[in-house]
């Protein structure tokens, strides 16, 4: 047996909210004891009586989660506010919690952490991980390496990265949450063990444009120029005055076929020319300017979904949608 049950609330009030959200996600559970859960929640709200409550009704959950500013799930659709709350039951699978905590200063340490104390606690095979971290001021390209490779080989990673509380005030703070915990820079894990059916599949709709460049001063996920231009004036000769859209034109990094990796802009010196960006952009890499459209957005999931639904081992229906 394996179930996912999922619960939504935008009440204003935390104890009301996250109130809402667990009878919600309980009711679909039936009779069935939670043995994890994923907590997203806003911003706005304290997060400690959040997670304090769910530990309350249950507590011997594994419990994981982020601050997230933007929600979407089958009880609220697409939501800006509010509380979200996912819980797991299985009797077959072990799902188990990890965390790494000063991730932005050791992200391979950190990763390795989390990994190994999710790992601990079953004797089953791993499956599959759900991460979630600090993507703004950590290097998560070491992240998802080391919790790979600490996890073995075949087990995928997937998660996102926690909202920051303003994103015009410097340094970010994000907040994650593990057990009863609410922290800032970690990176919490669940570890699915054991005999899970579940497949994969990304799409973004993003595509490149202009003349293809190779960036010739970087530092990881720091890149000072780009061909003989620094990266604002190579940005500036696609977006002219309009450089307030950065965000949403990543560079596009390819790899050495036609595949290729997005890197969006996360900061930038105007004086200096320099940004930085969600991830590495190694120096001597091949880059484009990429845009996209909202349909071209729609079509992606849609692509991703079918890919997903495709790669799925069945023959029974997926239980859930992460």
């Amino acid at each position: 047996m394996f179930k996912m049950a999922v619960g939504y609330s935008d009440d204003v009030d935390e104890g009301d909210a996250i109130a809402e959200a667990l009878e919600a996600a309980a009711s679909s559970l039936e009779d069935e004891t939670p043995t994890a859960g994923v907590l997203f929640a806003g911003n706005d709200y304290d997060h400690e009586p959040l997670v304090a409550e769910v530990l309350r009704r249950y507590p011997d959950i594994n419990l994981i989660g982020c601050a997230a500013n933007a929600q979407m799930s089958t009880e609220s659709g697409f939501a800006d506010v509010g509380v979200t709350l996912t819980l797991f039951a299985s009797d077959v699978i072990d799902i188990t919690g990890g965390v790494g905590e000063n991730v932005t200063a050791d992200p391979a340490g950190a990763a390795k952490q989390a990994a190994q104390q999710a790992m601990a606690a079953t004797d089953k095979e791993p499956a599959l991980a759900i991460a979630f971290t600090d993507l703004l001021q950590t290097d998560l390209d070491v992240v998802v390496a080391a919790m790979a490779e600490n996890l073995g080989e075949g087990v995928p990673v997937i998660g996102g990265a926690s909202a920051p509380e303003d994103f015009r005030v410097t340094p970010w703070k994000t907040t994650q949450f593990f057990g009863d915990r609410v922290l800032s820079d970690a990176v919490p894990i669940l570890l699915l063990s054991g005999p899970l059916k579940y497949s994969t599949a990304v799409a973004h709709g993003w595509s490149p444009t202009g003349k293809q460049a190779t960036v010739t001063q970087s530092e990881r996920n720091q890149v000072e120029a780009i061909g003989d231009e620094t990266v604002m004036d190579y940005y500036r000769n696609y977006l002219g005055d309009d450089m307030g859209s950065l965000f949403a034109h990543p560079l596009a990094v390819y790899h050495t076929d036609d595949s290729f990796l997005l890197r969006a802009v996360t900061g930038a010196d105007e004086e200096t020319g320099n940004a930085s960006f969600m991830g590495q952009v190694p120096e001597g890499s091949t880059v484009q300017v990429s845009m996209t459209t909202v349909p071209d957005i729609l079509d992606a999931a849609k692509q991703a979904l079918n890919d997903a639904l495709e790669l799925y081992p069945g023959p029974d229906q997926p239980e859930g949608a992460f």
